[in-house]
């Protein structure tokens, strides 16, 4: 159950993403807004086990790991000089 919700969360971004190219009806809504919305419906509809918190934690720290690195690989140091 654990390793199913944990692929969840890596694809379900990315499936949002999907859906906002190939339908622009979709698109109109935002995938940040139809993220939100998505993980309203899953908190608040007891699907998640209670000892899910857990990895919830730990998927978030190594998230916000990988992503601090991809925002300063885009940024462009010499142009502040």
């Amino acid at each position: 159950m654990t390793v199913s919700l944990v692929i969840l969360y890596l694809v379900l971004p990315a499936l949002i993403l999907y859906l906002c190219i190939r339908y622009p009806a979709v698109n109109k809504i935002s995938p940040v807004l139809l993220s939100y919305l998505i993980g309203i419906i899953l908190g608040n509809a007891g699907i998640l086990p209670e000892s899910f918190s857990s990895i919830q934690a730990s998927l978030s720290e190594v998230t916000v790991a990988l992503s601090l690195p991809l925002l300063l690989f885009s940024m462009n140091v010499r142009k502040w000089f």
